[in-house]
């Protein structure tokens, strides 16, 4: 082979001058400049464009159309601090109350994911089951490819970059340099694997290892074996590997290891624009439904989750009223189609353990934990003594409990590991739904409404225990007679009326099966006690009014006398019901709310409170029915007496910003 030819490749220049340089050496036995440029370009060209065609979009099951996934990438997050490895001492909450998969160790910092990547030379990336790991991987992978991506990440040095799916190495006897070779040498010829092979010595490369996890048990050490063998012989390349974090038993030696870090808030409406960038309002009012439903918030810290709700959305845009059908959803995919719908389906060792069996173990478990207190992380203890109770009607032995939960989370990750001497399940919201479905199942629905009614702690399990029963309308019936305001004035008993009658709407809301003239009657009762709130208040010489803007409904209010101190803490549960309201219209709400302004203004001339009635009703509803929310709004305008004329201006604040 003779001497490299030095060359000049324009176009290039946000490739490191390393790779630029080692081009002169990839290619010695060819004599020309020329040729070595059109090689060097043919080659890079093909690696590219293959690589590009693997991690380029994105498809998630249910979704029509893959996306590209430049448009809908969040910068990973990542956290040093393996909550499976750390006690529960080492974990501290910033906020009490937080499920234990919000905690974040006081130990470890969270990093983006690509200024790890850049600090490491070698790193193992771990998570739960759609956590976004192949994703992170794919993105970078794809930002090495594209300048534009790259520029918006915080990677330094260009690299040439490989991305593996380690189950397709396992099933081939080639080594790992072969095995990165092969595509490339299969569509171009011999000299490909000299381009190959040059920039692996030369440490100019960073190879992408996906889905640990999903290597059989008896290939994952040959694949181990591969990889260490790379790192020996080629030290200075980079290596990344994946793997949910219940199945990472191989400590690699020299590698960091990170743990994927729940989506932020910010990130979850960014994802969102981005899924619906063509529909800017509905991509807004999504983003609503998620800020006012802590369960279903909950959801979308999880990237395969939060795609799932987008799909959800897209093609049904009463969410909530399918929020049962999201969780069923959610759980369907995390039992087996996000296994499935990539060709790959975990081996379980106990027959007896069907998917069916899995839910009900989940709802036993649930059921079990939560009683008679709601707690979200629970002992190893604790959990395999509930567990037991529900396997040996399977004739599972007692004495393999452990190893039963341990496959399941491997498997499903609905069930993981908090610390190492507890559990709980991937989202608080997850564990209600369960704990639902097992209070049903064992027909004690009723008491565990009647006993936590009134603990806010049990709501999500309250809406999902009347959104998954057959016929909840004796539930109802309790949560009309608790939450009645009749001949109420101290302002404590009526916030807590009040926030009772916000779980109601909510419960409602959800589209219990139930008769309609039962639904008719629940919508009343809440349209009657809404109104029935604001006169209460009046009559203590508080007239809350109500107005709409882009920040939601909002409540300016005046009062006579002096303002007493549990006046905003009793206003706050009926400013959270008038904008789940305007989020959460309840099937059949509107026309109950729509004939009782229309009574009211067929009575004549308004006084202050009749119009702070009318206004706290309608407003919130403006967003289900703009134009009848607008005409009653004209017609109350109409009857403003000239001694309260400043009232005008308040209404016609909402008119105007109506769209009809």
């Amino acid at each position: 082979m003779g001497d490299g030819v030095s060359v000049s490749l324009p176009g290039l220049s946000w490739f490191d001058e390393p790779i630029k340089s080692s081009i002169n050496s990839v290619f010695g036995g060819i004599n020309t400049k020329i040729e070595s440029v059109d090689l060097f370009r043919k080659y890079r060209t093909a690696h590219f464009s293959y690589l590009r065609e693997l991690v380029g979009k994105v498809k998630v099951l249910g979704m029509a159309n893959a996306l590209p996934l430049a448009e809908i990438y969040y910068p990973t997050c990542v956290s040093g601090g393996i909550r499976r490895r750390l006690y529960t001492s080492e974990w501290h909450s910033i906020q009490a109350g937080d499920h234990p998969a919000k905690l974040t160790s006081g130990k470890s910092k969270t990093l983006d994911g690509a200024e790890q990547l850049e600090k490491s030379s070698r790193l193992v990336v771990l998570g739960g089951p759609g956590a976004g790991k192949t994703t992170f991987l794919k993105f970078i992978a794809l930002a090495y490819l594209d300048k534009a991506v790259f520029q918006s990440t915080k990677l330094k040095g260009s690299r040439l970059p490989f991305f593996v799916a380690l189950p397709d190495l396992a099933k081939n006897d080639a080594s790992l340099l072969d095995f990165l070779s092969s595509p490339l040498v299969a569509r171009e010829g011999a000299y490909a694997y000299s381009f190959i092979e040059r920039a692996v010595k030369k440490g100019l490369c960073t190879i992408l290892l996906d889905s640990l996890d999903e290597v059989p048990e008896n290939g994952r050490k040959g694949v181990i074996d591969k990889v260490a063998e790379f790192c020996r012989l080629y030290p200075q390349n980079k290596i990344v590997i994946s793997c949910r974090a219940a199945d990472y038993k191989e400590v690699l030696p020299n590698f960091d290891e990170v743990e994927l870090v729940r989506l932020s808030k910010n990130a979850v409406e960014k994802i969102v624009r981005s899924w619906f960038k063509d529909d800017r309002q509905m991509a807004e009012r999504l983003i609503s439904v998620i800020k006012s439903d802590s369960s279903i918030s909950e959801l979308t810290e999880t990237p395969l989750l939060l795609s799932l709700l987008c799909i959800q959305f897209k093609h049904d845009l009463a969410l909530p009223r399918r929020k049962v059908e999201v969780y069923k959803r959610c759980v369907e995919a995390l039992l087996r189609d996000w296994d499935t719908t990539r060709g790959f389906r975990r081996t379980s060792s106990y027959e007896a353990l069907s998917d069916m069996h899995k839910e009900r173990l989940f709802e036993h478990v649930a059921g079990g934990v939560s009683s008679p207190t709601l707690v979200y992380a629970f002992s190893d203890e604790k959990l395999f003594s509930v567990s037991a109770e529900y396997l040996e009607r399977l004739g599972i032995d007692v004495s393999e409990v452990s190893q039963v939960i341990s496959e399941v989370e491997r498997h499903h990750g609905i069930l993981e590991k908090h610390s190492q001497e507890a559990y709980c399940f991937s989202h608080a919201s997850i564990q209600d739904y369960f704990i639902a479905k097992n209070a049903i199942n064992s027909r004690n629905d009723y008491e565990l409404v009647k006993d936590h009614l009134e603990d806010e702690s049990w709501s999500s399990v309250i809406e999902f225990v009347c959104g998954i029963h057959a016929d909840p309308e004796n539930i109802f019936k309790l949560m009309t007679t608790r939450a009645a305001l009749k001949d109420l004035k101290n302002y404590p008993a009526i916030e807590r009326r009040a926030k009772l009658l916000y779980l109601m709407y909510r419960c409602l809301s959800v589209g219990p099966t139930m008769r309609k003239d039962s639904v008719q009657k629940a919508n009343k009762h809440i349209v009657d006690s809404l109104q029935g709130f604001v006169r209460r208040m009046a009559e203590t010489g508080v007239y809350p009014m109500c107005a709409i803007g882009t920040d939601g409904v909002r409540h300016p209010y005046y009062y006579k006398g002096n303002r007493r101190p549990s006046l905003h803490s009793a206003l706050l549960p009926y400013r959270k019901l008038t904008n789940e309201i305007l989020v959460r219209p309840a099937p059949g709400f509107f026309d109950v709310a729509l004939e009782s302004c229309k009574e009211l203004l067929d009575v004549g001339r308004l006084d202050v409170t009749d119009i702070a009635v009318i206004l706290n009703t309608i407003i919130p509803l403006s967003r289900a029915n703009p134009l009848n929310a607008r005409f009653i709004l004209d017609k109350t305008r109409e009857q403003i007496s000239p001694e309260i004329s400043w009232l005008t201006m308040l209404v016609d604040e909402s008119r105007n910003f109506i769209k009809v």
